[in-house]
């Protein structure tokens, strides 16, 4: 922006990031996609962005961890009231709010589902969580042991680490499980060098073999 000059075409990246680039100007309307009129194609609510700048991509699912070296199955929390127990002081991580949105997420989504409150989240402070400053780093630790639960696994993120066959497991929660709709948009760059091309993408993207292949 600062140098007057657009050199890609798309932005792809967290909706709240994409979101602040359209406020900043630094994005145009996708304009028609022939795609968008199919039915049951994933593409973000037009009420969401009515000036139609963005598209959802991607959603993620918000579930507990655990390193299953440190922690059975079965003593595993059940519920977000589980991690106050005192075993568990020491013994959770979660991404920092200063550097990962998720963690911010969950605390908003679960105050407006009533499974939290403000309380809940000062005494969850109380037992000193096992900070990091993004989702890798997060696993990081959960893997090499430093801590034994993950309080907010997003699945899309740990799924290399469980590739790879590190000792990691979802442990749904009896509150339910949280999803993150639209966690990643993507938008066309104003003044895009290739704005037609940019915008097959995004109706190929949006269909449902771009779907898949993006899966």
């Amino acid at each position: 922006k600062k140098a007057g000059q657009a050199t890609a075409d798309v932005l792809d990246s967290a909706l709240s990031l994409v979101n602040l680039a359209k406020q900043d100007g630094l994005t145009q309307p996708y304009g028609y996609l022939p795609v968008l009129e199919e039915k049951d194609v994933w593409n973000i609510h037009p009420k969401a962005d009515p000036e139609g700048h963005l598209l959802g991509v991607r959603s993620s699912t918000i579930t507990p961890y655990i390193n299953t070296k440190l922690v059975k199955l079965g003593d595993a929390p059940r519920s977000y009231r589980s991690f106050l127990d005192p075993q568990w002081k020491k013994k959770v991580t979660i991404d920092s709010p200063l550097t990962s949105p998720v963690s911010i997420w969950m605390y908003l989504a679960t105050l407006k589902a009533g499974v939290t409150n403000d309380d809940y989240w000062r005494q969850l402070t109380k037992q000193e969580l096992v900070v990091a400053p993004g989702f890798r780093e997060m696993f990081l630790k959960l893997i090499q042991g430093e801590a034994a639960v993950a309080i907010d696994g997003a699945d899309g993120s740990i799924a290399p680490f469980v590739k790879e066959g590190a000792p990691v497991q979802a442990v749904p929660l009896e509150d339910g499980v949280l999803v993150a709709p639209y966690s990643v948009a993507i938008a066309v760059i104003k003044n895009a060098p290739h704005p037609n091309a940019a915008r097959l993408f995004l109706n190929w993207l949006s269909s449902q073999e771009g779907e898949n292949t993006y899966s």
